[in-house]
Protein backbone atom coordinates (compact mmCIF):
# COMPACT_ATOMS: atom_id res chain seq x y z
CA UNK A 1 0.00 0.00 0.00
CA UNK A 2 1.46 3.14 -1.01
CA UNK A 3 2.42 5.92 1.98
CA UNK A 4 -0.50 8.81 2.41
CA UNK A 5 1.10 11.83 1.72
CA UNK A 6 1.51 14.26 4.18
CA UNK A 7 -0.43 17.60 3.15
CA UNK A 8 0.73 20.42 4.88
CA UNK A 9 -2.06 23.41 6.39
CA UNK A 10 -2.79 25.88 3.99
CA UNK A 11 -0.44 29.48 4.59
CA UNK A 12 -1.93 32.84 3.33
CA UNK A 13 -0.33 35.71 2.99
CA UNK A 14 -2.21 38.76 2.43
CA UNK A 15 -0.15 41.08 0.34
CA UNK A 16 -1.76 44.67 0.68
CA UNK A 17 -1.12 48.36 0.51
CA UNK A 18 -2.02 50.40 3.80
CA UNK A 19 -5.84 50.89 3.12
CA UNK A 20 -6.53 48.63 0.77
CA UNK A 21 -9.20 46.88 3.02
CA UNK A 22 -6.70 44.67 4.29
CA UNK A 23 -7.80 44.50 7.81
CA UNK A 24 -10.95 43.44 6.65
CA UNK A 25 -9.94 40.28 4.83
CA UNK A 26 -7.21 39.30 7.73
CA UNK A 27 -10.69 40.17 9.90
CA UNK A 28 -12.54 37.27 8.07
CA UNK A 29 -10.07 34.80 7.96
CA UNK A 30 -9.67 35.39 11.84
CA UNK A 31 -13.30 34.67 12.15
CA UNK A 32 -12.63 31.72 9.81
CA UNK A 33 -10.42 30.09 12.06
CA UNK A 34 -7.03 31.18 10.11
CA UNK A 35 -4.68 31.51 13.06
CA UNK A 36 -3.52 35.26 12.29
CA UNK A 37 -1.37 35.44 15.26
CA UNK A 38 -0.88 34.78 19.17
CA UNK A 39 -0.71 38.57 19.76
CA UNK A 40 -2.54 40.90 17.52
CA UNK A 41 -2.01 44.76 16.88
CA UNK A 42 -4.63 46.38 19.12
CA UNK A 43 -8.15 47.72 17.26
CA UNK A 44 -7.04 51.72 16.60
CA UNK A 45 -9.51 54.47 15.80
CA UNK A 46 -9.76 54.42 11.80
CA UNK A 47 -10.17 50.34 12.31
CA UNK A 48 -12.34 50.28 15.47
CA UNK A 49 -12.77 45.97 14.47
CA UNK A 50 -9.19 45.40 14.52
CA UNK A 51 -5.43 45.73 12.35
CA UNK A 52 -5.59 42.21 12.75
CA UNK A 53 -1.19 42.43 12.66
CA UNK A 54 0.67 39.64 14.40
CA UNK A 55 3.28 41.95 16.57
CA UNK A 56 6.09 39.29 16.57
CA UNK A 57 6.09 40.79 12.95
CA UNK A 58 6.55 44.07 13.75
CA UNK A 59 9.63 45.62 15.61
CA UNK A 60 11.62 43.48 13.21
CA UNK A 61 9.34 45.04 10.35
CA UNK A 62 10.52 48.01 11.94
CA UNK A 63 13.84 47.98 11.86
CA UNK A 64 13.93 46.77 8.11
CA UNK A 65 12.01 49.97 6.75
CA UNK A 66 13.39 52.84 9.10
CA UNK A 67 16.96 51.56 7.45
CA UNK A 68 15.16 51.99 4.14
CA UNK A 69 13.47 55.31 4.58
CA UNK A 70 16.76 56.62 5.42
CA UNK A 71 19.11 54.47 3.09
CA UNK A 72 20.82 57.09 0.66
CA UNK A 73 18.87 58.08 -2.75
CA UNK A 74 15.76 56.53 -1.62
CA UNK A 75 12.23 57.33 -3.70
CA UNK A 76 8.80 57.74 -2.95
CA UNK A 77 8.57 55.19 -5.84
CA UNK A 78 9.43 51.89 -3.92
CA UNK A 79 12.82 49.88 -4.54
CA UNK A 80 12.42 46.72 -3.93
CA UNK A 81 16.11 45.82 -4.78
CA UNK A 82 17.03 47.93 -1.96
CA UNK A 83 14.68 46.95 0.48
CA UNK A 84 15.45 42.82 -0.05
CA UNK A 85 18.92 43.79 0.48
CA UNK A 86 17.87 45.46 4.03
CA UNK A 87 15.19 42.67 4.59
CA UNK A 88 18.03 39.91 4.03
CA UNK A 89 19.70 40.94 7.23
CA UNK A 90 16.59 39.97 9.01
CA UNK A 91 15.58 36.93 7.60
CA UNK A 92 16.70 34.46 10.05
CA UNK A 93 14.36 36.40 12.47
CA UNK A 94 11.57 36.29 10.30
CA UNK A 95 12.26 32.94 9.49
CA UNK A 96 12.01 32.03 12.59
CA UNK A 97 8.12 33.97 13.11
CA UNK A 98 7.51 31.53 10.43
CA UNK A 99 8.27 28.57 12.15
CA UNK A 100 6.74 29.49 15.42
CA UNK A 101 3.32 29.61 12.91
CA UNK A 102 4.28 26.25 11.30
CA UNK A 103 4.28 24.71 14.59
CA UNK A 104 1.05 25.99 15.98
CA UNK A 105 -0.91 23.26 13.62
CA UNK A 106 -3.46 24.70 11.40
CA UNK A 107 -4.46 26.90 8.93
CA UNK A 108 -2.64 30.47 9.51
CA UNK A 109 -2.07 33.63 7.85
CA UNK A 110 -0.04 36.83 7.73
CA UNK A 111 -1.33 40.39 6.65
CA UNK A 112 1.70 43.15 7.85
CA UNK A 113 1.99 45.57 4.75
CA UNK A 114 5.15 46.76 5.52
CA UNK A 115 5.95 42.43 5.03
CA UNK A 116 4.63 42.15 1.08
CA UNK A 117 7.32 43.55 -0.54
CA UNK A 118 9.90 41.11 1.48
CA UNK A 119 7.71 37.60 1.19
CA UNK A 120 10.92 36.76 -1.65
CA UNK A 121 13.18 36.35 1.14
CA UNK A 122 10.70 34.05 2.51
CA UNK A 123 8.84 31.45 0.40
CA UNK A 124 11.34 28.92 1.01
CA UNK A 125 10.46 28.86 4.09
CA UNK A 126 7.06 28.09 3.58
CA UNK A 127 4.81 24.68 3.06
CA UNK A 128 1.68 25.28 1.73
CA UNK A 129 1.41 29.24 0.36
CA UNK A 130 -2.01 30.29 -0.72
CA UNK A 131 -1.11 34.50 -1.45
CA UNK A 132 -3.90 36.53 -1.39
CA UNK A 133 -4.28 39.83 -2.24
CA UNK A 134 -5.83 42.83 -1.02
CA UNK A 135 -7.23 44.97 -3.88
CA UNK A 136 -9.05 48.07 -3.86
CA UNK A 137 -10.26 50.73 -6.19
CA UNK A 138 -6.98 52.53 -7.02
CA UNK A 139 -8.27 56.26 -6.51
CA UNK A 140 -10.80 55.24 -3.26
CA UNK A 141 -7.55 53.52 -1.90
CA UNK A 142 -5.12 56.89 -3.40
CA UNK A 143 -8.00 59.48 -1.47
CA UNK A 144 -8.11 57.39 1.38
CA UNK A 145 -4.41 56.65 2.12
CA UNK A 146 -3.97 60.52 1.20
CA UNK A 147 -5.97 61.72 3.69
CA UNK A 148 -3.92 59.50 6.06
CA UNK A 149 -0.78 60.92 5.16
CA UNK A 150 -1.79 64.38 5.69
CA UNK A 151 -3.50 64.08 9.08
CA UNK A 152 0.13 64.36 10.75
CA UNK A 153 -0.81 65.41 14.15
CA UNK A 154 -4.50 63.32 14.49
CA UNK A 155 -5.16 61.84 17.45
CA UNK A 156 -4.64 58.22 15.29
CA UNK A 157 -0.92 59.03 15.01
CA UNK A 158 -0.39 60.28 18.35
CA UNK A 159 -2.12 57.05 19.51
CA UNK A 160 0.15 54.82 17.37
CA UNK A 161 2.98 56.68 19.00
CA UNK A 162 1.48 55.85 22.78
CA UNK A 163 0.94 52.36 21.86
CA UNK A 164 4.74 51.32 20.52
CA UNK A 165 6.32 52.70 23.37
CA UNK A 166 4.28 50.47 25.59
CA UNK A 167 5.04 47.74 23.41
CA UNK A 168 9.02 48.71 23.16
CA UNK A 169 8.56 48.81 19.48
CA UNK A 170 11.13 51.97 19.31
CA UNK A 171 12.50 50.97 15.55
CA UNK A 172 8.76 51.04 14.24
CA UNK A 173 7.75 54.53 15.69
CA UNK A 174 10.93 55.70 14.00
CA UNK A 175 10.09 53.77 10.61
CA UNK A 176 6.43 55.44 10.92
CA UNK A 177 8.30 58.79 11.33
CA UNK A 178 10.33 58.41 8.40
CA UNK A 179 7.93 57.10 6.61
CA UNK A 180 5.26 59.90 7.17
CA UNK A 181 8.47 62.47 6.05
CA UNK A 182 8.99 60.12 3.10
CA UNK A 183 6.04 61.30 1.86
CA UNK A 184 5.44 64.73 2.98
CA UNK A 185 3.21 66.92 0.76
CA UNK A 186 2.80 64.26 -1.56
CA UNK A 187 0.23 65.02 -4.49
CA UNK A 188 -2.85 62.44 -4.93
CA UNK A 189 -1.35 61.98 -7.73
CA UNK A 190 2.19 60.93 -7.11
CA UNK A 191 0.64 59.08 -4.30
CA UNK A 192 -1.49 57.05 -6.77
CA UNK A 193 1.52 56.24 -8.93
CA UNK A 194 3.23 54.74 -5.80
CA UNK A 195 0.61 52.44 -5.30
CA UNK A 196 0.26 51.69 -9.22
CA UNK A 197 4.00 50.57 -8.70
CA UNK A 198 3.90 49.02 -5.69
CA UNK A 199 0.54 46.47 -6.72
CA UNK A 200 2.63 46.09 -10.19
CA UNK A 201 5.35 44.63 -8.08
CA UNK A 202 2.42 42.07 -6.18
CA UNK A 203 1.30 40.89 -9.36
CA UNK A 204 4.58 40.26 -10.55
CA UNK A 205 5.53 38.23 -7.45
CA UNK A 206 2.49 35.97 -7.71
CA UNK A 207 1.88 35.64 -11.36
CA UNK A 208 3.54 32.25 -11.65
CA UNK A 209 1.89 31.54 -7.81
CA UNK A 210 -1.64 30.27 -6.56
CA UNK A 211 -3.18 33.53 -5.60
CA UNK A 212 -6.51 35.16 -5.00
CA UNK A 213 -7.65 38.34 -5.24
CA UNK A 214 -9.95 40.01 -3.07
CA UNK A 215 -11.45 43.11 -3.76
CA UNK A 216 -12.38 44.94 -0.89
CA UNK A 217 -16.05 46.41 -2.91
CA UNK A 218 -16.72 42.94 -4.06
CA UNK A 219 -16.43 41.67 -0.16
CA UNK A 220 -18.03 44.67 0.84
CA UNK A 221 -21.32 44.32 -1.45
CA UNK A 222 -21.42 40.13 -1.61
CA UNK A 223 -19.71 38.69 1.51
CA UNK A 224 -21.41 35.23 1.20
CA UNK A 225 -19.86 34.77 -2.18
CA UNK A 226 -16.46 36.60 -1.45
CA UNK A 227 -15.92 34.42 1.87
CA UNK A 228 -16.83 31.34 -0.10
CA UNK A 229 -14.42 31.91 -2.39
CA UNK A 230 -11.69 32.55 0.27
CA UNK A 231 -12.97 28.95 2.23
CA UNK A 232 -12.34 27.17 -1.81
CA UNK A 233 -9.47 29.18 -2.19
CA UNK A 234 -7.49 27.55 0.99
CA UNK A 235 -9.66 24.63 1.10
CA UNK A 236 -10.35 24.95 4.62
CA UNK A 237 -13.37 24.35 6.70
CA UNK A 238 -15.02 26.00 9.39
CA UNK A 239 -18.43 25.54 10.54
CA UNK A 240 -21.80 27.22 10.13
CA UNK A 241 -20.82 29.55 13.23
CA UNK A 242 -17.57 30.31 11.55
CA UNK A 243 -18.84 31.38 8.53
CA UNK A 244 -22.05 33.43 10.31
CA UNK A 245 -19.29 35.24 12.40
CA UNK A 246 -17.42 36.13 9.31
CA UNK A 247 -20.04 37.49 7.40
CA UNK A 248 -21.46 39.49 10.28
CA UNK A 249 -17.54 41.05 10.44
CA UNK A 250 -18.30 42.53 7.01
CA UNK A 251 -19.43 45.79 7.81
CA UNK A 252 -19.29 48.75 5.50
CA UNK A 253 -20.26 51.44 7.23
CA UNK A 254 -17.16 51.16 9.92
CA UNK A 255 -15.22 52.51 6.66
CA UNK A 256 -14.19 56.46 7.42
CA UNK A 257 -13.08 57.47 3.83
Amino acid sequence: MAEKQHVHPPEAPVLCYPNSGSSLIAGVLHHLGVNMGGRLKQAQQVNPLGLYEDEAFSNILGKIWFRYNISPCYRRRIDQDRLLAIGARYQGQLAAVIRRRQQSGGAWGVKEPRLSLLWPLLTPYLHNPRWIVAGRDIERMTRSRHAKLNRRFSRHRLDNIVYYIGQGHYFTILSYLTNSLRFLNISQSELQAVITHYYDLLDAFVADKEHLNISYEKLIQHPEEEIDNIIRFLSIEPDQSRIAAAVSFVRPALRHF
